[in-house]
């Protein structure tokens, strides 16, 4: 067995869309060179009232919106694995 030390911090409705495989992809504006991290639910992102308003499947996100709790602790329940990194400039053409 080995031990995972790192997490990407994701909405929780990100989270359950990448375990259910509504996405297959993730966004950074920094580099990576691990293998893998765990996926850790974040939720603030719901206290604006217009959240929703950012998400393409309504009903999907309002559903998963906030993870389960168990006694008050969130439990990480994925691993993701990177399997291809490409990089992009940060400039943008015609700005």
């Amino acid at each position: 067995m080995f031990e995972i030390t790192k997490c990407s911090n994701e909405w929780n409705a990100t989270v359950e869309a990448l375990s259910q495989g509504k996405q297959i992809i993730l966004i950074r504006k920094y580099n990576t060179n691990l293998k893998g991290f765990l996926l850790y639910s974040t939720t603030g992102y719901t206290l604006k009232d217009d959240y929703l308003g950012s998400f393409t499947n309504k009903d999907f996100t309002k559903n998963n919106a906030l993870p389960k709790k168990e006694n008050n602790k969130i439990k990480v329940k994925y691993y993701s694995k990177v399997e291809k990194v490409i990089e992009k400039s940060s400039t943008r053409c015609g700005a």
